[in-house]
């Protein structure tokens, strides 16, 4: 993809979200009347929106790179912390899964009941180990890139050749750039098992749950209407939603972390424009579901929607009541 078709595609996407991502901070940080988000959920959501907009932004700073020449080293950083913001959001969003599954789901297994009552401890301790984890990979893979290219062996006379060749030693050594690079592949794998494994649980059982409920409640006398049951499900179909927004992404993270160096992704994509495309259209993905999903940042919105369809409906309306300006009509 080339510079001018990236920008005009991924443009609108990074844009959009840099909106909603300074937006839904304002909400987080002043939320309305009623309003009580409670830990950790606060500091999931928090830690949402700050890789969300530092993720948009270096994309749109990519976009204006791409009709510059700047150093290799400035787009491979560049790349590496954008990578870095979004895989962050992996973690974030699992435990999000995980703390609205403890929270709705019954438990009685005395593991699940000692996850419940320490669910902000393992929340953050988690989410610190999985960003140092995180931060290990892009970091070995960054410096990987980084590294100035091995110098070519020097030349060996006929005689130490055949004598290598005998003796099984004619392999080069590895070099120290694919080392790093192959060890930031094992790491990064590693961190992606637990978000894959964490959202499509937590989601399937606790939509599974919510599904068997309602059917319950419709067999007896209770209506399924209370609002606290259809904000849980409505959380758990849009975090299926993002758990399916997560899917195709982490799968395209995969397969660039295991055939990054190879020719084939080079030809595919080799300046990465398709990659932070894709990484762009999911994030705003993400942002969406969070502002269907959570209360703190749907009350606001219908409330900003509501001012601007509410008032030129008010300038609108023509004046039924007497004159009270002062002015005297003319005789």
């Amino acid at each position: 993809m080339d510079n001018l078709l990236y920008a005009i595609i991924c443009s609108p996407f990074s844009l959009i979200a840099s909106i909603l991502n300074i937006f839904f901070l304002f909400c987080l940080r002043w939320p309305a009347v009623g309003i009580n988000i409670c830990q950790p959920l606060r500091f999931l959501l928090t830690t949402v929106l700050c890789n969300s907009t530092v993720h948009q932004l270096i994309i749109a700073m990519t976009i204006g790179l791409g009709f510059f020449t700047p150093p290799d080293w400035l787009l491979i950083v560049a790349k590496s912390l954008t990578y870095q913001t979004f895989c962050a959001n992996f973690a974030s969003n699992a435990w999000i899964s995980i703390f609205y599954y403890m929270k709705i789901v019954p438990h009685k297994h005395p593991i699940s009941l000692w996850i419940k009552r320490n669910i902000k401890v393992l929340t953050y301790s988690g989410y610190v180990l999985e960003q140092i984890l995180l931060s290990s990979s892009i970091a070995l893979g960054m410096v990987s890139y980084l590294l100035p290219p091995p110098q070519p062996p020097p030349a060996q006379n006929p005689s130490n050749s055949t004598s290598a060749r005998l003796n099984g030693t004619n392999i080069a050594p590895e070099t120290l750039s694919s080392f790093l690079f192959k060890q930031s592949t094992k790491v990064f794998l590693l961190y992606s098992a637990f978000p894959i494994c964490a959202l499509s649980i937590s989601w399937g059982r606790t939509f599974i749950y919510l599904r068997g409920h309602m059917k319950r409640m419709e067999q007896s006398t209770s209506p399924f209407s209370q609002p606290q049951q259809q904000n849980q499900m409505r959380v758990t179909v849009m975090g299926i939603v993002q758990a399916l927004l997560f899917i195709p992404s982490s799968v395209w993270s995969l397969i660039i972390s295991i055939f990054y160096s190879s020719n084939v992704y080079k030809n595919l994509d080799g300046n990465k424009h398709i990659t932070l495309t894709i990484s762009s259209v999911s994030g705003l993905g993400n942002i969406v579901c969070l502002g269907i999903s959570q209360a703190v940042f749907r009350v606001r919105v219908a409330a900003v929607l509501d001012k601007i369809w509410t008032k030129p409906e008010q300038t609108e309306q023509p004046k039924t009541g007497p004159d009270t300006s002062g002015h005297v009509g003319q005789s």
